[in-house]
């Protein structure tokens, strides 16, 4: 069967981009609509060799960043990573407190209650930090829209690093550094990034600062993990990672995911793909949020002991049964009042 694609009238496929799509003009086609409209960019997207990665000492602020975070190192700071209770955040927790742990020492981290505190950062839990002397607070996949608590933080006395990926107010906090691919347009290298996508590229600039490499793949099944849990446009440097990282998330070294694939096909649910982990991981990591304990999956994650942490992916399976009984019931509940009015 032969296939064309249809562009708008008037707008004709140029030679070059078909030749760049290696006189695919169905996949030249495709791209060309999406927005991929150029050959450098086909070639960027179809060939992994023709793609240049992002470098991550000139992504805007990092050097301050790097900056504060070696700050605190050398003065034994205590430093909070402040994250979100959905995959993303909880992937952009546990690779900032893996990365900063070694550098830092000192380092605590906080995963909001989505019931009690809601999304983002949290007036009183700011309070709660000054009190256990914080001098640090680096917030991930969250922060953003947080003006009156991070003004709160900066007048108790505690910096604070921002990496988000959410769209800015027009207001922005008053943080010591923000780092947001948001800030600077779509055509950003990194625009598409998800929250654990920033902090990678943070954690890379300052380890290059420090001249210390990263081992092969080292967090690239977290942020494989939160590209595709976050459903972000897998484009750029958000498509270079993803493939770079799908290989360590399905056949992980981490402790915490090893253990509940060993859950999951307990079950009958294999993890071999992208689809997979997007119907059978992530809603179990995201089930514990959603059903009142939102540090689990991370626990996980940070997890080293097999045995623990077939314990803890076992709770997180039976946390999302729970939720999709609940969601279940909800559903029901909403045919019957739709059908009886």
């Amino acid at each position: 069967m032969d296939f064309k694609v249809l562009l708008p009238s008037g707008v004709s496929l140029p030679r070059e981009c078909i030749e760049a799509a290696g006189n695919d003009e169905l996949i030249a086609g495709i791209l060309y609509r999406r927005g991929i409209d150029k050959p450098e960019k086909i070639e960027a997207f179809l060939y992994e060799d023709k793609y240049r990665p992002f470098n991550p000492s000139e992504f805007e602020n990092v050097k301050e960043a790097i900056k504060l975070i070696l700050s605190s190192a050398n003065q034994d700071a205590k430093v909070c990573i402040y994250g979100d209770y959905d995959v993303d955040g909880i992937t952009s927790s546990v690779l900032l407190v893996e990365a900063l742990e070694p550098l830092v020492g000192n380092v605590i981290y906080h995963i909001p209650h989505r019931f009690t505190e809601g999304y983002g950062m949290d007036i009183d839990v700011v309070r709660e930090l000054g009190d256990r002397d914080v001098d640090l607070i680096v917030t991930c996949d969250c922060g953003i829209s947080n003006v009156d608590e991070i003004e709160l933080a900066r007048n108790l006395g505690m910096d604070v690093i921002v990496t988000d990926h959410h769209t800015p107010p027009e207001i922005l906090p008053p943080a010591n550094v923000i780092l947001n691919p948001k800030l600077y347009g779509a055509d950003h290298p990194l625009y598409p990034l998800p929250g654990v996508g920033v902090a990678y590229i943070l954690v890379r600039a300052l380890y290059e600062k420090l001249d210390r490499p990263l081992p092969e793949g080292r967090w690239l099944d977290l942020v494989a993990l939160g590209i595709i849990a976050d459903v972000v446009p897998v484009l750029g440097e958000c498509r270079y990672l993803l493939r770079k990282g799908l290989p360590c998330l399905l056949n992980p070294e981490r402790v915490g995911l090893r253990a509940l694939y060993r859950v999951l096909s307990s079950s009958g649910c294999k993890v071999e793909d992208e689809e997979d982990i997007a119907f059978q991981v992530s809603p179990r990591i995201n089930a514990a949020g959603r059903m009142d304990s939102p540090y689990l999956p991370a626990e996980l994650l940070l997890e080293k002991d097999m045995d623990r942490a077939l314990d803890m992916a076992a709770d997180l399976d039976s946390l999302n049964r729970e939720r999709k009984a609940l969601q279940n019931q909800i559903f029901d509940r909403a045919v019957e009042m739709v059908e009886a009015e």
